[in-house]
């Protein structure tokens, strides 16, 4: 027999190794992939949050509603651009003022489109409603 040689049973046993290294390799590759997205997706939908927040938060006082303040979208998060679009409607809302009685004013619907390099895009919309006042 000669020595210098692997036997079969030991090229099998490294190609099983092999293959089963390779096996976990991909399934942890992809899990990074996956754990990856699912962390950008979070970091895009706490930006809109907060950016759509906001607004809401200065359009409170009338003035600002009037103005359209603060619509630009800033700080976003790296590799990602942003459309802002606002559509004015009429809608119903609750005053707790009047006893319990709905009235008609003017909605503001504002939607964030965050497009990444590849292109595939995130949206979040909200409603604000104009303040109470003149």
């Amino acid at each position: 027999m000669n020595k210098r040689a692997f036997s079969l049973v030991e090229l099998l046993v490294a190609l099983s190794i092999i293959a089963l290294s390779l096996s976990f390799f991909a399934y942890f590759s992809d899990a990074l992939r996956l754990t990856n997205s699912a962390k950008n997706e979070a970091e895009i939908a706490a930006y809109s949050r907060n950016y759509l927040e906001g607004l809401r938060s200065s359009w409170q006082n009338l003035d600002n509603f009037k103005e359209s303040a603060n619509i630009k979208a800033d700080n976003l998060p790296t590799g990602y651009k942003a459309k802002v679009t606002i559509n004015e409607t009429k809608g119903n809302v609750y005053n707790m003022a009047k006893e319990a009685s709905e009235e008609v004013v003017s909605l503001r619907i504002i939607s964030i489109v965050l497009t990444d390099e590849t292109g595939e895009e995130f949206t979040m919309s909200t409603q604000i409603a104009r303040p109470l006042g003149n």
